[in-house]
């Protein structure tokens, strides 16, 4: 072992004589393997071949049946399973089973690395055609495929359980014959046979393997009407098309089958030439256009085969569906052409190659009235410089349904290639205003995209002080709110922001926002420019401090106080105060902050409730504040507010057991004082369920 090595020299020897030595243990396990009998030794191959070559660990009930399938059977025979009792010894240790999900896994991952090396070859011979033939033979079974009941809908409605509990290897034999089909180096006649055979059936006879297709294929969460709808019309061209099946075994299946090959499934109206240009399997799609019996453009119906091999960057099959002479400008059910699905997806060399051909409407707009390079730009890719807008009618300009041209697109993701690329075209509106009212700009400074903003001021038209219609905000807020003091700088650097310009929904500046938001860096940058009002009110008469102390910002309640420009005892609209908004946040050191100043009334009560900070304080139950307030600040425990309720009342009602031991502690009060309503504090106490406070409450009496 190498950790009973004792030096560090020893252990790096041990390390690195690892390897060989796994392999000359790996060796001689094996060796031992294959003097068994013929009967463990076979066993013990076909057993290791699959947890090896299998795609996902496999179920002790799917690793039976699949030992026990004999190729040529029309059923399983059960009298071939290995004996449950000693049908693992025969691995030596190399296969084991997890006990918790009862599948299988080899005994180390360097076992499975040593076995890789070694090739299919020595140990596996045509390991993946075997496997597949297995799958195949198991999926032509007449059980499987014609399952018995009255139900003529059986496969449909069966769920999955049901079908496992009579075919426990159905879910993988029907998901994955189509890998190990390809995989195979050496594909036997039996493989194609059985292929063929499998695919051919009619389509009664796939709908038990399609039931699990379906999921696999991607459609999450089925509905019985959906699935049904897939079992129907899903064709074994359609999966062939799918797996990709050689070239040989498809050949076969559309010899002699005129109007069959473009057939749609009913759950995506898509054709297997859709589904093999997807995969980009180049020689199926080939041989489907070869028949000229296809519809390159899929019909209209759905996305066309071109969309997804673009999708996909699937070169050649690209190359031959251009070839083809179709399908670039064809339109799906959204209107959108296969360019629309490469731009989305950042495919842009695919795109210059494609426009090469001139024959391309980049300015076709989909649905949503996005163009091609809408979409390009908007998905942030460095490659779109090579975009071939200076060899199209491409428009920079042209909007979508939400207003946004390619500019703001760009803008919003702080696309600098793209920006250079479309701000040097003629006529582009640098201050058009989307749906909502944003322009580039204002997108990039919330952003942050310091590059996109230094080119956009680099346009002297472009406006800084335009307003949103939807927020009433201008790109010096948006950079403020987003927390982006480079984009904040850049702004204010250009000497034509007007910093004191109020948002004309809610009055606010962009120092309120900077303050609220707890941006200490753009405050200092801000106030320090000495052109922002530190005591600018908004429509709620509330001030930059007053948020700083509302969210608990005492950094920024310390600079703006220490600035000697701040009137910290001005009321709002709401008639509260910055002591009173800190007393019922809970705000202790915001509070003593206050005090320590000097420059406030603890006493001092809000016009329109006569509450003062300690009421605020209690009845958030802030006992610390509570504490502060009547040590130092000496207020009276027993104010009462308009309503005649005091903190006690406020604190009862909260059911602040501390807040309300503390209260009575000063021995200040009436506990029994009634409010304008006939309420005592117990009365609330008592009102809300607080069993605590009514006790302690209930003893003063």
């Amino acid at each position: 072992m190498i950790l009973d090595e004792r030096t560090k020299a020893d252990r790096r020897s041990a390390l690195d004589k690892l390897p060989e030595e796994l392999s000359d243990a790996f060796d001689n396990t094996m060796d031992r393997i294959k003097r068994q009998s013929r009967a463990y030794s076979g066993l013990a191959l076909k057993i290791l071949m699959w947890v090896h070559l299998a795609q996902r660990p496999l179920h002790i009930d799917e690793l039976f049946d699949a030992l026990a399938v004999k190729i040529g059977d029309k059923a399983l025979n059960t009298d071939n399973f290995p004996s449950q009792q000693s049908w693992l010894d025969c691995c030596l240790g190399l296969v084991v089973m997890d006990e918790e999900t009862s599948t299988f896994r080899l005994v180390h991952f360097s076992f499975g690395e040593y076995l890789q090396a070694q090739g299919d070859s020595s140990y596996f011979q045509d390991g993946h055609d075997r496997i597949a033939k297995t799958c195949l033979t198991y999926l032509c079974f007449d059980r499987v495929a014609t399952p018995q009941t009255a139900d003529t809908k059986l496969v449909t409605r069966l769920d999955t359980k049901q079908l496992l509990a009579d075919f426990p290897f159905l879910d993988y034999a029907a998901c994955q014959w189509g890998h190990h089909l390809r995989e195979a180096k050496n594909l036997s006649e039996e493989s194609r046979h059985l292929s063929v055979a499998y695919l051919l059936q009619p389509q009664s006879g796939l709908r038990s393997s399609l039931v699990f297709l379906y999921k696999f294929l991607g459609t999450h969460s089925p509905s019985l009407q959906d699935q049904e709808r897939f079992s129907e019309n899903f064709s074994g061209l359609h999966i062939a098309a799918y797996f990709g099946v050689p070239a040989e075994v498809f050949r076969r299946l559309i010899h002699g089958k005129s109007g069959v090959i473009d057939s749609k499934d009913l759950y995506g109206n898509r054709t297997p030439l859709s589904y093999a240009a997807e995969a980009g399997h180049v020689e199926m799609v080939q041989l489907l256009i070869n028949t000229n019996q296809v519809s390159i453009d899929g019909g209209g119906t759905t996305r066309t085969p071109l969309s997804y091999a673009l999708e996909g960057r699937h070169a050649e099959v690209i190359r031959l569906l251009i070839g083809a002479n179709k399908g670039l400008n064809s339109l799906d059910a959204d209107s959108q052409t296969a360019l629309h699905f490469a731009a989305d997806a950042g495919k842009t060399e695919t795109i210059r190659s494609t426009t090469s051909v001139g024959r391309v409407d980049l300015n076709s707009g989909d649905a949503n009235s996005r163009t091609v390079l809408s979409g390009a730009v908007g998905q942030r890719y460095p490659d779109v410089t090579g975009f071939p807008i200076d060899k199209s009618p491409a428009h920079a300009d042209l909007r979508d349904e939400t207003g946004q041209t390619p500019l703001i697109h760009a803008a919003a993701k702080g696309d600098a290639e793209a920006l250079k690329l479309l701000l040097n075209t003629s006529g582009v509106d640098i201050n058009h205003k989307d749906q909502f009212g944003r322009t580039a700009i204002s997108l990039a400074a919330a952003g942050g995209h310091l590059k996109a903003i230094e080119l956009l001021l680099g346009v002297k038209e472009v406006d800084l002080n335009l307003e949103s219609w939807a927020t009433g905000e201008m790109p010096l807020s948006c950079a403020v709110k987003s927390g982006h003091i480079g984009a904040v700088k850049l702004l204010i650097e250009t000497g034509r922001i007007h910093l004191n310009s109020k948002c004309s929904y809610s009055g606010r500046t962009a120092l309120s926002y900077a303050a609220e938001g707890g941006y200490m860096e753009i405050v200092k940058l801000l106030v320090e420019t000495g052109q922002a009002d530190a005591n600018s009110k908004d429509k709620y008469h509330q001030t930059p401090i007053s948020y700083a102390a509302q969210e608990g910002y005492i950094d920024i309640v310390k600079f703006f106080i220490e600035t000697g420009q701040v009137d910290i005892s001005a009321e709002d609209v709401f008639h509260q105060t910055l002591l009173s908004y800190a007393a019922q946040e809970g705000h202790i050191e915001i509070a003593k902050l206050l005090i320590e100043t000097g420059r406030i009334d603890v006493h001092s009560k809000c016009s329109h409730n006569n509450r003062t900070a300690l009421s605020y304080a209690a009845g958030g139950g802030h006992t610390e504040i509570v504490r502060l307030l009547i040590n130092e600040g000496r207020v009276d425990t027993g104010e009462e507010d308009r309503y005649h309720r005091t903190p006690l009342s406020y604190a009862a009602e909260g059911g602040h057991i501390e807040v309300v031991k503390h209260l009575i502690g000063t021995g200040q009060l009436n506990a029994g004082k009634k409010d304008k309503y006939d309420w005592t504090p117990l009365s609330y106490a008592v009102d809300r369920g607080h069993t605590e406070v009514i006790k302690l409450l209930s003893n003063m009496f």
